[in-house]
């Protein structure tokens, strides 16, 4: 029996009964109705919180590390921790893994990542996630292409991690090649942020070391303080996670340092690298606090209203002119020009490196490195060298 005194001053034999059974025990509780209130409110309002459809994809925005793991095994331990709001997932997906479960290989990874009963339905934003990694459409075989894998690593990779930091991404392509300028084929860059944090080089096939080396070994090291940006080297359904670092022994180079590799073409796999993503992107928004901002996105590709485009890439500036331009004569002139000023020693000037007049282009390296000037010296020099 559950009474409750309406007026402290009632007496207590009001709300009992006037025979009380043999064995039975009164007892009287006094609960602080405000404290109790505001309590229960805050309980509610958690519950609801972690019972909303998209709770996990919020949780993981939310979640603030502090501290930066040290070294790949510290990192490594990150991506595998266990979700701390666990994603929903409806009764045909949570079928499809049971199935699959059926030696008990994924327990351990579904209890990191799910909820463990299923939900009746699934928000379309959730659903739409876990279509790729539980029950993705076939995609790659022997005599794939690149571009067929592009989806793949779009969905499981780039879209997951818009979704879940706020971030937004560039895929360049390969037009760019023939000119010797380096862009990394995907560039992620985190919320309202120019930094290249997580960048990725992608192969159809061959030996993973390839784009491994592609992601540090034309890189110039221009991140401060921060002890590592990521990336992600990708031959078709293998794909490894990678810590970037400043590679001490040139000073202005980097070095990669393998984390974990992938096999999305199973289940396991696919489940394995969904948690280590949704782990690493908790730890961009510290990494790029470290870094000093930049006055462009990196790797960034600008389009002028005359038609000429503007290609950022690693250690150089690649400028396209249009059909319509008489791409010739401004070659020409800029060949000229250079040759002049390198004729009469004219400091802090971009040099031209290549020109092409088939492909209407050219290339030129900037002098130093792309970073505000940090004091008044530098400061005038740089509007001197403007003016």
């Amino acid at each position: 029996m559950k009474e409750e005194l309406e007026d402290p001053t009632d007496k207590i034999s009001t709300i009992l009964p006037s025979e009380t059974p043999d064995g039975a025990i009164h007892v009287l509780v006094v609960v602080p109705g405000g404290a109790s209130t505001s309590e229960n409110k805050r309980k509610r309002k958690r519950m609801e919180d972690e019972d909303a459809p998209d709770a996990w994809i919020k949780a993981i925005k939310d979640e603030q590390d502090t501290v930066l793991p040290s070294t790949c095994e510290d990192v490594k331990d990150h991506l595998q921790r266990a979700l701390h709001v666990k994603i929903p997932v409806n009764d045909r997906l949570f079928q499809i893994m049971s199935t699959k479960n059926s030696t008990g290989e994924l327990s351990s990874m579904l209890d990191k990542l799910f909820e463990p009963e299923p939900r009746e339905t699934l928000s379309d934003i959730t659903a739409a996630v876990l279509r790729e990694v539980i029950d993705p459409l076939g995609s790659g075989s022997e005599s794939a292409t690149e571009d067929t894998y592009h989806h793949l690593w779009d969905s499981v990779i780039a879209m997951l991690l818009r979704l879940v930091t706020d971030g937004n991404f560039r895929r360049n392509t390969n037009a760019s090649s023939s000119t010797g300028a380096y862009r990394p084929d995907l560039c992620f860059y985190g919320m309202n942020s120019n930094v290249c944090v997580f960048r990725g080089e992608e192969k159809a096939s061959g030996e993973l070391d390839v784009p491994v080396k592609e992601l540090h070994e034309k890189l110039t090291w221009r991140y401060d303080d921060a002890p590592y940006v990521f990336g992600y080297a990708a031959v078709g359904l293998l794909v490894c996670l990678v810590a970037i670092r400043k590679d001490e022994k040139t000073g202005s180079g980097a070095k990669a340092e393998q984390i974990e590799t992938y096999n999305l073409g199973g289940l396991k796999g696919r489940l394995s690298f969904f948690l280590a993503l949704l782990n690493l992107s908790t730890l961009f928004r510290p990494v790029v606090d470290l870094i000093q901002p930049l006055g462009i996105p990196e790797y960034t590709t600008i389009r002028r209203s005359n038609g000429v485009q503007i290609e950022f890439a690693e250690d150089c500036v690649v400028k396209t002119y249009p059909q319509s331009m008489p791409s010739d004569d401004i070659i020409r002139n800029l060949r000229e020009l250079h040759r002049l000023m390198k004729k009469h020693s004219v400091p802090n000037v971009v040099e031209l490196k290549k020109t092409n007049m088939k492909e209407k282009y050219v290339r030129l390296t900037p002098i130093g490195l792309l970073s505000p000037p940090e004091n008044a010296q530098q400061l005038l020099m740089a509007l001197r060298d403007i003016l």
